[in-house]
């Protein structure tokens, strides 16, 4: 490298250290200068120019500000709400279930629950106590409680229990005598929603008999 180019490169470098260095001591003044918050009137401290450019003191605020509505708001503009149950008034999917934002798993009643309530680990479902209560009601995508979105008619419960308190959550024993114990109990999902309980003796006898057929037609 020349002398001329090594010059360059030393007067460069000086340069940037300088620019960084005044950089670093506007962001240090900035950072010490104090905003008021023009939605809620509170001091804060930041950058001069988000303080300029905002003027608010936090995300909240700056939705107030700009006319923008909370998750809330969202919610409860789509609830109709009645003596009885809260009916879920947004889009339906075809399970019968109340559609909603993608960061409550999608499902109405799910963001109802963690909106007005709590949160709800994966592994746990959403028992709706309105159907339990109605004997008339058939259950699967036709229920209209699917729709119901009123936090007290909502707890979180395991799939177990959840099929437990349907309809035929009360028979002990499968139609052929066997007993309904977590050991020879297996939850399955039809179609139509509907949750069931499946004996799994009876399940294995009736594998048995397919695989015997089909080895004595292949004779």
């Amino acid at each position: 490298m020349s002398r001329a180019r090594l010059r360059l490169s030393q007067v460069r470098a000086r340069a940037e250290q300088s620019a960084n260095r005044t950089h670093h001591d506007s962001l240090e003044a900035d950072m010490r200068e104090p905003r008021h918050c023009l939605q809620c009137g509170r001091e804060f401290f930041g950058r001069r120019a988000i303080a300029r450019r905002e003027k608010l003191c936090s995300r909240e605020c700056a939705n107030k500000w700009h006319g923008r509505r909370s998750v809330m708001e969202r919610f409860l503009e789509k609830v109709q709400k009645t003596e009885s149950c809260w009916w879920w008034t947004g889009a339906i999917a075809a399970d019968g279930y109340g559609r909603f934002d993608k960061r409550f798993d999608g499902a109405a009643h799910r963001a109802a629950y963690k909106l007005f309530v709590g949160p709800i680990t994966p592994d746990m479902q959403i028992d709706h106590l309105c159907h339990n209560a109605d004997l008339e009601c058939r259950g699967g995508d036709i229920c209209e409680h699917r729709r119901c979105v009123r936090p007290e008619h909502l707890e979180v419960v395991t799939t177990r229990i959840n099929v437990q308190r349907g309809r035929h959550g009360h028979e002990t024993h499968c139609k052929w005598g066997h007993l309904f114990d977590d050991a020879n109990t297996r939850i399955v999902l039809t179609r139509d929603g509907y949750k069931l309980r499946v004996c799994r003796i009876c399940s294995r006898a009736r594998v048995k008999r397919y695989k015997d057929a089909r080895r004595a037609a292949a004779m």
